[in-house]
């Protein structure tokens, strides 16, 4: 075989960056070497990879049909690399999981907790992101699995339904709506202003989705890349939120904020696990999955 895993490496890499210039110091090679190595490895393909549009490489068709068997061979190798360059062999090997922010923040670790209460439990790297990103995670054979609160259309996944998720209207307690003493209607739902997270985030789509059917519209009060930043936003009565319970609860508890009364239907998200299918998943990553997968919440 003439192709090399050094190849394929340079060749993720050019198509991450953009660029020989910006991949060389990714892969420890110079500009030339790097340009050289691509050179090479179309040679061996005897096929063009990128499209040479002035000093940038632009992915064409047939460097795009490359780029997942590329990455799925550089993710077993690592994982091969990892079993064995040990001197230990019966250490277990590190978790790689990809997280949505109120998974991985609220959920997460105290299934990891509970896990290692019976079971060996293995290094846990924790990659806490967007929906969006961690989907490009999973897909790219960064991570052993995802689990996410927003959508996934991504062909090349697996998605199943996880658990369901309550949402709650919260607010600080000397917000003007909450000195209404009674239920709000959508008119006073629809005319308030709301906190919200980004565009890409799971929170933001599971929101929208839950509140937009009975209120048509959000008036935005602010847009908040986590959680907390909005609780804190919440808290000094910038907005109105609708967050997880799991993540209001200790302001709740603390009468920091308070849970308003409303006459939308109780709220709900559906959270889900991501999995790449082509993707060779070790006996630990998938013992921890399955625990997940049974574990009440």
């Amino acid at each position: 075989m003439r192709i090399s895993l050094r190849q394929l490496e340079v060749f993720v890499a050019v198509c991450n960056a953009g660029s020989t210039t910006a991949a060389a110091p990714v892969v420890s090679l110079s500009q030339s070497a790097t340009s050289a190595a691509i050179n090479e490895l179309e040679s061996l393909l005897n096929t063009r990879l990128f499209d040479r549009v002035g000093k940038r490489l632009v992915l064409n068709g047939f460097g795009e049909t490359l780029l997942p068997q590329a990455r799925q061979l550089l993710s077993t190798a690592s994982q091969i690399e990892q079993q064995f360059n040990t001197a230990n062999p019966a250490i277990k090997l590190g978790l790689r999981i990809s997280s949505s922010t109120t998974i991985g923040t609220y959920y997460l670790p105290r299934l990891l907790s509970r896990f290692s209460t019976t079971n060996s439990l293995p290094t846990p790297s924790v990659h806490i992101a967007n929906t969006a990103e961690v989907i490009a995670k999973v897909s790219g054979f960064d991570a052993d699995f995802g689990l996410i609160e927003g959508h996934c259309t991504n062909p090349d996944l697996f998605v199943e339904p996880w658990f369901k998720d309550e949402l709650v209207v919260v607010c600080a307690p000397t917000y003007p709506l909450n000195q209404l003493g009674r239920k709000l209607t959508f008119k006073e739902l629809r005319a308030a202003r709301w906190l919200l997270r980004e565009g890409g985030s799971g929170t933001r789509e599971s929101v929208e989705s839950a509140l937009i059917p009975h209120l048509n519209t959000l008036v935005c009060a602010g847009e908040f890349s986590n959680s907390e930043a909005i609780k804190q936003a919440a808290l000094v009565g910038l907005g109105l939120a609708c967050l997880s319970r799991a993540v209001v609860a200790d302001f709740l508890a603390l009468g920091k904020l308070v849970e308003l009364q409303t006459t939308l239907p109780p709220l709900f998200r559906n959270f889900y696990i991501l999995t790449r299918p082509e993707r060779t998943m070790l006996p630990h990553a998938r013992h921890f999955l399955d625990f997940c997968r049974n574990m009440d919440h």
